[in-house]
């Protein structure tokens, strides 16, 4: 194999299979347009904030697992390392 070939693929592409694949489990919550504003480790859980109308809302989320895609400049990152 020629090692100046390079394999990719659009991360639109990837987002799209992976929220597919998320819609066959039940126990599976995707949430969009959240923005994640703490993560208590102990407690197992997340605090996001939302907008509806112009208006601020806080959700709490418990879980035992949270698969984070929030990108290069991630507070899930900044979170753990808080933690450490």
């Amino acid at each position: 194999m020629d090692s100046r070939v390079l394999y990719g693929t659009s991360r639109g592409k990837i987002n799209s299979i992976l929220y597919e694949w998320t819609k066959k489990f039940s126990l599976i919550t995707v949430l969009f347009n959240h923005k994640l504003t703490d993560m208590d480790f102990e407690k197992k859980e997340i605090t996001l904030e939302k907008r509806e109308n112009g208006e601020k809302i806080i959700v709490i989320v418990k879980a035992d697992k949270v698969i984070a895609a929030d990108g290069l400049y991630s507070m899930v990152r900044r979170q753990m390392d808080c933690k450490c």
